[in-house]
């Protein structure tokens, strides 16, 4: 058990001793639920490899003038100043945390593209395609919400 939640449930047993009605929290322990929250996540492979560092550009964040560029390989790339989502990149793709905003059917558009470091084009700004469901979770537990959803995709590289 981490840290966090063994102080979690420390308080909770503290607060119940002295009274406080187990309804006051957010989780169900009835269940065995936690309190977390979660976020979605996007993962894009690239149909080719990309050897050596290149320019990821992203749009798409539910703003026009919203975007990230991010120099790849990178571990994580820290939120911009416009846009809150974190970017993981390598050689085979990369990773948006929290995913994009989607529309009300449950779309995410985004449009990417990728410059070499050599300058050229990898893959030209256009949209990347379909996104599909590749796992979900339960972040507090079995039966517990949310439910958390990994999306994912392939982007054609030249």
């Amino acid at each position: 058990m981490s840290g966090g939640a063994a102080f979690a449930i420390r308080d909770l047993f503290i607060m119940a001793a002295l009274g406080a009605p187990l309804s006051m929290f957010d989780c169900t322990f009835s269940k065995g639920c936690l309190a977390r929250g979660c976020d979605n996540s996007l993962s894009v492979k690239y149909s080719t490899r990309i050897d050596g560092a290149y320019t990821l550009n992203i749009d798409g964040f539910g703003d026009a003038s919203s975007s990230v560029t991010v120099s790849c390989p990178a571990q994580v790339a820290a939120p911009s100043l416009n846009v809150n989502v974190y970017v993981s990149c390598d050689s085979n793709g990369f990773s948006l945390v929290p995913d994009p905003t989607s529309d009300a059917n449950g779309h995410i558009s985004l449009v990417c593209g990728i410059t070499r470091a050599d300058g050229t084009v990898a893959a030209d700004m256009a949209p990347i395609g379909k996104i599909s469901v590749l796992s979900s979770f339960h972040a507090n537990g079995p039966d517990c919400e949310p439910t958390c959803y990994v999306y994912g995709t392939t982007l054609a590289v030249n």
